[in-house]
């Protein structure tokens, strides 16, 4: 609905709703440039984008709509910001809630990158191996996942009964 609105009406209403709106707008952008067989100067690869793809793909042309291809652009973005977003929310939590980590982890990265010193994608690189960061991020994306799962489930389980009625035992 909000996007059959004008956009000084959506920002009136829900000003929060502007970034989402934005955002579609550039993605409307780009989809719109490589329909046209125009690539942005900031490009930086010789290889095509998966709308080029798609484009030339043998879908069906329902499949290539502008409006398909446009709702796809906003998952791949979201499945690509979202769940990292979740799963750092989770490990700077169980940091800041745990001063012992805080702290061993503050020695730790003190200890791998003295003060000074430049940090560099090499550098960067080597902390996979880090024994008190990896656990975290390792355990905060697990618990992500299983918060996942156990709400799929109990969509599934509500699907399923299909019968289901706040209040009352299903059959």
């Amino acid at each position: 609905m909000m996007q059959a609105l004008p956009p000084w009406l959506v920002a009136l209403i829900n000003p929060q709703m502007m970034p989402l709106m934005c955002f579609r707008n550039r993605v409307i952008s780009q989809i719109q440039a490589i329909q046209n067989g125009k690539t942005g100067d900031d490009k930086t690869s010789d290889h095509p984008t998966i709308f080029h793809e798609l484009l030339s793909s043998s879908l069906p042309p329902a499949e290539k709509s502008f409006e398909r291809l446009v709702d796809e652009g906003e998952t791949f973005v979201g499945a690509g910001t979202i769940p990292p977003a979740i799963v750092l929310r989770g490990t700077f939590f169980h940091i800041l809630a745990n001063p012992e980590v805080l702290h061993n982890l503050k020695e730790e990265l003190t200890t791998a990158i003295p003060e000074g010193t430049p940090i560099s994608l090499q550098k960067l690189n080597s902390y996979p191996t880090s024994p008190l960061l990896c656990p975290r991020v390792s355990e905060s994306h697990m618990h992500s996942v299983q918060d996942c799962h156990a709400c799929l489930q109990i969509v599934l389980l509500f699907l399923e009964i299909g019968k289901f009625r706040p209040g009352r035992q299903s059959a």
